[in-house]
């Protein structure tokens, strides 16, 4: 589906909607710098006592990102628990920024540019070897409710190290590892793979997927 407001974006209903991609060691980040970053406008936004997930890596060695228990928190196992939150309770229908950062063992997380956590950690940072999700988490039961019209991970930079005014659109860097983006009428992608639609069947053999069952078309009619 897709939505005028502020731009076309993908909306995720249920726990059967999602992206996923192949293990890569792209989203091996090691204790090096990173990146993740995404735009979210919530229709059934997180409370206290739920979980969702941006994104999450499928092994346990990776990596959640999103809201968890009435908390912004990005979180890996890799090397020894790393776990940096947020208190905060987002408000249905209004797009919101989130990033998450890592320059020179420094972690922080950011929320419409602002900086609202910080924390230092050099543990090794995900793992190459699992199903990457976008839209939810590895176990597939604490997705995201709502829009979503960007997703960016960035290997080996650090975008953001203090307040900054987001941009509406992710520009591709040479450190670019994934990048998804919307682009009407269809949606468009210049990650370093490509992208595939599928529902119950499989329409082609790509690496990165869309799982919609509702609908060939996650899009909707966009006449």
């Amino acid at each position: 589906r897709h939505e005028t407001e502020n731009g076309p974006a993908i909306n995720f209903v249920n726990n059967r909607d999602y992206y996923t991609t192949p293990g890569t060691s792209d989203f091996a980040f090691g204790t090096g710098d990173f990146t993740i970053e995404t735009w979210v406008k919530f229709t059934t936004a997180p409370t206290s006592g739920t979980t969702q997930y941006f994104c999450g890596l499928k092994t346990l060695n990776g990596i959640l990102f999103g809201y968890q228990n009435g908390e912004f928190v990005f979180y890996t196992q890799s090397g020894g628990t790393m776990w940096i939150h947020y208190p905060h309770i987002p408000t249905n229908n209004i797009w919101y920024h989130f990033a998450v950062t890592r320059y020179n063992g420094v972690t922080k997380l950011f929320i419409n540019g602002i900086q609202v956590a910080s924390t230092t950690n050099t543990k090794y940072v995900a793992d190459e070897t699992g199903t990457f999700y976008i839209g939810n988490d590895q176990f597939q039961g604490s997705n995201l409710k709502g829009w979503m019209k960007g997703f960016h991970i960035i290997k080996g930079v650090a975008k953001y190290t203090s307040n900054f005014v987001p941009a509406q659109i992710f520009p591709k860097t040479t450190e670019t590892v994934l990048l998804v983006q919307v682009q009407k009428p269809v949606f468009n992608t210049d990650n370093i793979s490509k992208i595939e639609l599928t529902t119950s069947d499989t329409v082609a053999s790509l690496p990165l997927k869309v799982k919609d069952y509702r609908a060939r078309d996650p899009f909707g009619d966009k006449s």
